[in-house]
């Protein structure tokens, strides 16, 4: 299951590469999700995630040797 750009849900055995960044789910022929892909993150996100990474390690190495 997708949504495209329009904002259309589609269901398909075959995701369209264009929209494999955008996130997706794995539904059973039931109709259950089975799981869910989150959309890819932006670079944005992943420098956020990257100095809040390394701003805990900084603080962790503080602490042990505070200890």
């Amino acid at each position: 299951r997708w949504v495209d750009e329009k904002g259309e849900v589609h269901y398909s055995d075959q995701l369209p590469p264009q929209y494999a960044p955008a996130g997706h789910d794995i539904i059973t022929t039931e109709g259950v999700t089975k799981q869910k892909i989150p959309a890819a993150k932006t670079k944005e996100q992943i420098a956020a995630e990257a100095a809040e990474n390394a701003a805990k390690e900084n603080e962790e190495k503080k602490q042990k040797e505070i200890k």
